[in-house]
């Protein structure tokens, strides 16, 4: 976690540094609505595979899937002397590759952040919170590695 933090923070000083209005190029989804419908389409397949545990937790969490919930995600003006930083906005184990040993085990060296197409500015503490609040359950086959969150 410490190798995905240092990066990404090492990102967001490039951003500053080189351009502190870097998010005035950013536009807004046209369909935003649609959008928030999609997250939430996406959230109910976790009742498909756990209903007991996130049936009750996705009915209380359905307020939150408005797009006034995720504009309090995002800002564009400076916020107590900070611009605001690149948000992944899709963090999580799958789109973060380690290197591996000569024998093949992962290792922490971190080899890229991949998947970055909804980035967008914002709070980046949001970034680091996404892997903290689930308890990840972690499968391994030749593939990938993936991970279930129960």
């Amino acid at each position: 976690v410490e190798a995905v933090i240092d990066e990404l923070a090492k990102i967001n000083a490039i951003a500053w540094k080189n351009n502190s209005n870097w998010f005035q190029d950013f536009q807004e989804d046209d369909d935003k609505d649609q959008f928030m419908k999609d997250m939430y389409k996406e959230a109910q397949g976790l009742v498909k595979i756990q209903p007991e545990i996130f049936t009750n937790i996705l009915e209380r969490a359905k307020s939150f899937f408005t797009y006034e919930t995720y504009q309090q995600t995002c800002y564009r003006e400076d916020k107590y002397g900070f611009p605001p930083g690149l948000v992944h906005a899709d963090l999580w184990a799958a789109n973060i590759m380690f290197a591996r040993d000569s024998n093949g085990t992962l290792t922490s060296e971190l080899i890229a952040i991949i998947d970055w197409q909804d980035v967008h500015p914002g709070k980046i503490h949001l970034m680091s919170s996404y892997h903290t609040w689930a308890r990840p359950r972690v499968w391994i086959n030749e593939t990938r590695i993936g991970i279930s969150y129960a």
